[in-house]
């Protein structure tokens, strides 16, 4: 009978052995797969806004041209400014809509005048020589880039300061050239 305990408590042993390994199989398969779903949920999203930032533009850039343009710009010469105006309002509602979502996801515009090149978050498309600004800031933002936390949705394109008469040395990436260069491709994005 002690034999047939025995032998039954060792099938217990095995039995409840086997059940938590498969219980901790399956919490790390839990995991892994809450993990997988949430980083392609997160490149879903970074996709999409990617998308949407050129309406954004769009939208910006109507409102910058608005004020000008002539009234007659957007409907045509026989147009008049009371039929101009709830169509520069609607532009106006849209891009204030837009600006909300993009708070709401909390995407952030990247690139100021004044700020050091980095890399990381900036694309330089052009050198121009500063006495104003230090070399190797941002002497201008040419199109404004975007991130999601550290999720870079746009590099800021920028034209870069450069010391007068340094002729590109002691730029960030290094570039060479006359006062004012196209450096396209030089970018060194994430």
């Amino acid at each position: 009978m002690e034999a047939r305990i025995a032998a039954l408590e060792e099938e217990r042993s095995f039995y409840v052995e086997q059940l938590q390994r498969a219980r901790a199989d399956f919490d790390n398969f839990r995991k892994r797969t809450n993990s997988e779903r949430a980083r392609e949920q997160r490149r879903t999203r970074v996709e999409i806004l990617r998308a949407l930032l050129p309406i954004y533009d769009g939208l910006q850039q109507a409102l910058q041209s608005r004020d000008a343009a002539p009234e007659s710009a957007i409907l045509g010469a026989g147009a008049t400014p009371a039929a101009e105006a709830p169509l520069r309002e609607g532009v106006r509602m849209l891009a204030e809509k837009f600006g909300r979502v993009l708070e709401l996801y909390s995407i952030d515009a990247i690139g100021e005048v004044g700020e050091p090149f980095d890399p990381s978050w900036h694309e330089a498309v052009i050198q121009e020589e500063s006495s104003t600004v230090p070399e190797g800031h941002v002497l201008a933002v040419l199109e404004t880039g975007y991130r999601c936390g550290e999720d870079l949705l746009r590099p800021a394109r920028v034209k870069v300061a450069k010391a007068p008469g340094a002729g590109g040395a002691g730029h960030p990436n290094g570039l060479a050239g006359p006062a004012t260069e196209d450096v396209s491709g030089a970018d060194g994005r994430k």
